[in-house]
């Protein structure tokens, strides 16, 4: 239709682009719906081989999702020599731009705009409960003899 309409233009056609924010009658709850911030699955792992992680987002139909990487994912691999987005992009994935590395407090940053995301937030229940549990879990680490705050732990919940 894009490209009937706009690329193709009929002659005498008056061509409005129109949304959902158009209609007086749109609906409220699909509205607030719209609005949800949606966590649909939750996966993780430790030293597992790429295939492995490929093999999971395939079995669950994700192969069209957007992988977004770390800001390592531009890392050439130890084993391969080559990098992690372009292993992703050869099993036939879309890799967004990696997340960059935001320097010195930017978990604590991340965990703060979690917080305040989280009553936005939809959950899969059935796919999610691991998830929930390590973003509740989730915790400071401290100098006990000083009483500071030294950061986010770095143990099985982040």
């Amino acid at each position: 239709m894009d490209d009937f309409f706009r690329a193709k233009t009929p002659a005498g056609a008056i061509i409005v682009n129109a949304n959902w924010r158009d209609n007086p009658w749109f609906p409220s709850v699909p509205e607030d719906e719209r609005r949800l911030v949606r966590i649909l699955d939750y996966y993780e792992s430790v030293g597992q081989v790429l295939a492995f992680h490929v093999n999971w987002m395939r079995e669950r139909g994700y192969e069209k999702a957007i992988n977004y990487l770390p800001h390592d994912g531009v890392n050439e691999n130890n084993v391969t020599g080559r990098k992690y987005e372009d292993h992703w992009r050869e099993a036939g994935f879309n890799v967004g731009p990696p997340v960059k590395n935001q320097s010195k407090g930017a978990a604590t940053m991340r965990i703060e705009a979690l917080r305040r995301l989280g009553p936005q937030l939809w959950w899969n229940e059935a796919t999610t409960e691991p998830g929930r549990d390590a973003i509740g879990f989730y915790h400071e680490r401290k100098d006990e003899t000083r009483n500071v705050g030294l950061g986010p732990e770095h143990d099985w919940s982040s």
